[in-house]
């Protein structure tokens, strides 16, 4: 499944050099949803730390850079609910930037 998930992604990315920037610098929820989209069993996670979307897909973390490393603050997105104003804040400033 690994080897299956980097293809997509590096297949993705071959689309534009931009994307990585595109998908890093705000719009990174759209890129977790797409994963979630292919690989129905993904999970979307927010880390708290780095302001960053991405999706957990059995024990490994992936985002448009391919596998990356989670920091200890991140969540499963559905799970957001320590501070209700901080959630509102995500949605507004990093999901609904559009």
């Amino acid at each position: 499944m690994h080897k299956t998930i980097l293809k997509f992604i590096g297949d993705f990315r071959k689309q534009s050099k931009d994307l990585v920037s595109v998908f890093t610098e705000g719009y990174c929820f759209y890129f977790a949803v797409m994963l979630t989209a292919r690989f129905p069993e993904a999970i979307i996670i927010y880390d708290n730390i780095m302001d960053h979307f991405y999706v957990k897909i059995g024990r490994r973390h992936y985002d448009i850079t391919g596998e990356i490393q989670p920091s200890d603050k991140a969540v499963v997105w559905d799970q957001f609910t320590s501070d209700p104003l901080h959630r509102e804040r995500i949605i507004r400033d990093v999901i609904h930037k559009l």
